[in-house]
């Protein structure tokens, strides 16, 4: 599946799972145990109760050239989530490059599992990120070349990743380095 060039745009209301907090359950976009998916070139923007891109426990996936400007209502929900997972699995193969990814309130954009070859590239989080081993498997995870606001960010796992070295402590998306 290819999500490519949209605008997506709220508020988004969720649906009632039980959960005390209005829109909890609502997600922009939610990829769940899927393979092979492309989201490329869109625009999310709104507010919503929960995490705006989820990427939970799926594999072989690409997150590029988005733009996301997003609110968030509850406060561990995410711009993006990405190896989110319960059972141990996160999911292997993803390619994250080439995205803005602003948001007001919420957790930040988060990587919180790998199995293996997970790459972030030349992404620029202004509000800054959140590296945590939730999913209980962290290996392969390289991010290497982004623009990150430490200050802003939920950084425990560093050691778990390759290329943080690399990495540009800003909000100034201009510092990007070239494709």
């Amino acid at each position: 599946m290819t999500v490519r060039r949209n605008k997506i745009h709220g508020p988004f209301r969720g649906y009632s799972c039980g959960h005390p907090v209005a829109d909890y359950c609502s997600h922009n976009l939610e990829f769940a145990d899927s393979s092979d998916c492309i989201m490329d070139g869109n625009e999310i923007r709104g507010t919503t109760g929960t995490d705006a891109v989820s990427y939970w426990q799926n594999s072989n996936m690409q997150l590029i050239n988005n733009d996301i400007d997003v609110t968030l209502t509850h406060p561990h929900a995410g711009s993006f989530t990405i190896g989110d997972s319960l059972s141990g699995t996160p999911g292997r193969n993803i390619y994250v490059a080439g995205n803005l990814v602003r948001q007001e309130g919420g957790a930040r954009a988060g990587i919180f599992g790998s199995e293996g070859n997970t790459i972030f590239e030349r992404n620029c989080f202004p509000n800054g990120m959140t590296i945590y081993n939730y999913s209980g498997v962290f290996e392969g995870l390289t991010v290497r070349n982004n623009v990150i606001n430490f200050g802003e960010s939920l950084l425990p796992d560093v050691g778990l990743v390759q290329g943080w070295g690399t990495n540009i402590d800003s909000t100034d998306c201009g510092r990007l380095p070239p494709p």
